[in-house]
């Protein structure tokens, strides 16, 4: 689970980095021919981690409880009441890697569960590994309505 924490971490790294000169706006645009915007995608790359990754494992997720219902699977930046807090998420992105790699070492991930995300996934390896094409997923999302913003 190392590599793939590694894989994952400069996913994180580099998608602030695509992000990190594009103001409010830009974040929450959502050019023609996309569902969602940049927040969204990075909101949705923090959330899934921590379901895929903590919750089959049955440990809690490090991240606010609201967080679900604005960034899981089905939803759009159209549902949001307000603007979910762009400093928080982008904060989050690390923080929660950081405690990740504590709990790595810590071997918490041993009760791990599994689920299907389309593909069963039996170990928190097979998590983790599949953690790294969904961040990678995103973030070539990221990129192009960042060029596109």
């Amino acid at each position: 689970m190392q590599k793939q924490f590694e894989i994952t971490q400069q996913f994180r790294g580099a998608t602030l980095g695509t992000i990190e000169n594009l103001t409010d706006e830009q974040l929450l645009a959502i050019p023609e021919g996309f569902k969602n915007n940049i927040l969204w995608n990075l909101g949705h790359m923090i959330v899934s981690h921590q379901f895929f990754i903590y919750a089959p494992a049955g440990l809690d997720v490090n991240i606010p409880e609201e967080m679900a219902a604005s960034f899981g699977r089905g939803t759009s930046p159209s549902d949001w009441e307000s603007t979910p807090d762009i400093a928080e998420i982008k904060a989050l992105a690390m923080s929660t890697m950081a405690i990740l790699e504590a709990d790595i070492k810590a071997n918490k991930f041993q009760n791990y569960g599994g689920m299907n995300v389309g593909v069963q996934l039996e170990t928190v390896d097979d998590a983790a590994t599949f953690i790294c094409f969904h961040e990678g997923e995103h973030f070539g999302i990221i990129k192009a309505i960042a060029n596109l913003v």
